[in-house]
């Protein structure tokens, strides 16, 4: 097998790895231009092996530490081979170290993802929203420099919003299911055990934007048989505790709710 075939046999691999693996994110590349698609897939190819090799360790082996540390020891081999054009056999190496070599993508970018997975294997706790967002920018921040790379971005400030998108879509994650985790396992995000009947959370919805594109307030828009806030309202009181609505002092009409 030639060198073209055996390239587009590697990303036609991790095309299924991701098709299999990351659904959204499969949706989502489509509407990329193909090189740069094929670019993010390999890319998140990479990541999700990365990933996969931490979190499918069981976390009832009773040597689960180890294997962890095993495990992210493994992943910095691989990287170091894959920096020196020598990657591993298989696919997801392989086109990821012929992605860093054409994009001339920074060693410190993969290496700041696996130090937030090391962070994951230690059961580090974030107590505060600072220490969170540290996390955030290590195993989704560092993601979305590499994505902007691979789109040709190297302005320092395009890459610094890079990353804050990484950073706000783990936040949102984070978000989206600490309630029912809360409920669920008696704990908050930053790991600390809590009983559940004591778990008293609120959502904060903030609607004080101008709205100047829109030419209207946003949160009165029409939502089926409802306004948009009446809807955020809805969905996040199956979520939380209570809601607060912040907003402008002319939005008194549109932001009062129970």
């Amino acid at each position: 097998m030639g060198p073209r075939m055996s390239m587009d046999q590697d990303l036609r691999d991790c095309q299924r790895l991701m098709r299999g693996g990351s659904k959204s994110f499969f949706a989502a590349s489509r509407v990329l231009p193909r090189p740069m698609r094929q670019s993010a897939m390999a890319l998140y190819a990479f990541c999700r092996v990365a990933d996969d090799a931490i979190d499918l360790i069981s976390e009832n082996d009773k040597h689960v530490g180890k294997l962890q540390s095993e495990a992210i020891q493994l992943l910095n081999q691989r990287l170091d081979r894959i920096y020196r054009s020598q990657p591993m056999d298989h696919p997801a190496d392989r086109a990821f170290s012929r992605l860093v070599h054409e994009q001339a993508l920074p060693k410190s970018l993969p290496l700041l993802l696996f130090e937030g997975f090391d962070w994951d294997a230690s059961s580090k706790r974030y107590e505060t929203i600072e220490a969170l967002e540290a996390y955030a920018v290590r195993v989704a921040g560092s993601v979305g420099v590499m994505m902007a790379f691979l789109m040709g971005v190297r302005h320092p400030m395009v890459l610094a919003s890079a990353c804050e998108m990484g950073m706000a879509m783990q936040l949102t994650n984070i978000a989206r299911d600490v309630g029912e985790d809360a409920r669920a396992q008696g704990r908050g995000p930053a790991g600390r055990h809590r009983h559940p009947a004591r778990m008293n959370l609120t959502a904060i919805i903030l609607c004080g934007g101008r709205s100047t594109r829109m030419g209207r307030d946003k949160s009165a828009l029409p939502f089926g048989d409802e306004t948009l806030l009446s809807r955020i309202v809805r969905i996040t009181g199956t979520l939380a505790d209570r809601s607060i609505v912040v907003g402008r002092r002319d939005q008194a009409h549109s932001t009062a709710h129970d």
